[in-house]
């Protein structure tokens, strides 16, 4: 029921760790969804600089 066990998430963060480099490499720079370190106020940050 949403639960997850330990086992769980060892096996999401082993795959994150490994797959996230990979896909990564492929995404633009100006993508902020679901990359580390980026989020939707970074993205309203740049736009307002871009627009001054």
């Amino acid at each position: 029921m949403g639960i997850s066990t330990l086992w769980d998430w060892v096996c999401m963060t082993a795959a994150m760790l490994v797959l996230e480099p990979i896909f990564e490499a492929d995404l633009p720079q100006e993508q902020y969804a679901y990359r580390a370190g980026r989020n939707a106020q970074h993205a309203v940050i740049e736009v307002e600089e871009r627009l001054h």
